[in-house]
């Protein structure tokens, strides 16, 4: 089951998960950027699915549609999302390559030492496949980064 599981999931992912990453204004006012895998539906028992495959921690997110419909929805981050994208990645396929440059932005990515010129460009790419898909994702400004590790030491 454990392929089996990882493929079905991996579909969820194509069609219903959201695979990116998140650019957040930090009280600073520079960008903290999080790769980020969502995945929503008002089926319950598919979040459940999902939630435990992909080992993901806290609560399902619990949100009304139209005041009438529920919808669930379970999310991963950052280095939580590397092991679950590895392992999906032989079966994905709308979302193959968000998924090979999210991973390359985590294995590039030091915590707490800013971002380097390439996490900016890999993270724009993103955001770049997102806007082709109707999402309304702005390219991140290099002068609202903190860009330190890789481009010092140069």
């Amino acid at each position: 089951m454990a392929d089996e599981g990882w493929a079905y999931l991996a579909g969820i992912v194509d069609g219903e998960g959201h695979l990116s990453i998140a650019a957040h204004i930090s009280p600073g006012k520079t960008y903290v950027l999080r790769p980020t895998l969502e995945i929503g539906n008002t089926d319950k028992q598919l979040i459940d699915f999902c939630y435990k495959l992909l080992g993901c921690r806290g609560k399902i997110g619990v949100y009304t549609k139209n005041r009438q419909t529920l919808y669930y929805n379970c999310r991963l981050y950052s280095r939580d999302l590397e092991k679950p994208l590895q392992k999906l990645l032989p079966y994905l396929i709308c979302k193959k390559s968000v998924a090979n440059l999210a991973l390359r932005f985590i294995n590039l990515h030091q915590r707490y030492k800013g971002y380097s010129t390439e996490e900016i460009q890999i993270a724009n790419q993103v955001r770049d496949m997102s806007r082709k898909n109707g999402h309304r994702a702005r390219q991140i400004p290099l002068d609202k980064v903190v860009i330190t590790h890789s481009d010092i030491e140069k």
